[in-house]
């Protein structure tokens, strides 16, 4: 939900910059409309909703990245599953970073998680997730619907 306060991080931390993770629209509708968040989502217990929410929030981004050019790096989901090295070091030189093998092995970190996907962050990426929603087709047509228009 950060997307929401770009503009204010923009004018509190000016040098800092914006990591937009995309992903198929199906998926994330559907991974958010098959999980439970805690918090103000009430959207995303209707497909139909998630469907509006999620073309709200894409109309959102692209008006921030019209508006901000060069604060906000667009990373996608499936490119980083495929090759997890080059997407990294794309991020990394997009933040002024230096390259760190441990990168790879970002599961390994001990350090304390506290996201709904606490538990994906301590496996090595995976592609399962990945048209995830080819498996409910039939059951994601009002969504698709309204992600089509």
């Amino acid at each position: 939900m950060n997307f929401k306060w770009i503009g204010l991080i923009k004018l509190i931390l000016p040098k800092s910059k914006i990591i937009h993770c995309t992903r198929d629209p199906k998926d994330i509708c559907l991974s958010l409309f098959k999980n439970f968040f805690e918090g103000e989502l009430n959207f995303s217990y209707s497909l139909e909703e998630a469907g509006k929410y999620y073309k709200l929030y894409q109309n959102l981004m692209e008006f921030w990245k019209q508006l901000l050019p060069d604060f906000i790096y667009d990373i996608s989901y499936e490119k980083l599953v495929k090759n997890q090295e080059s997407e990294s070091r794309k991020l990394l030189d997009f933040c002024n970073l230096d390259w760190d093998k441990n990168c790879l092995t970002f599961y390994k970190n001990k350090r304390g998680i506290v996201t709904a996907s606490f538990a994906q962050a301590r496996k090595p990426i995976y592609k399962n997730s990945v048209k995830s929603w080819q498996n409910y087709k039939n059951e994601l047509l009002p969504m698709f619907k309204i992600l089509e228009k």
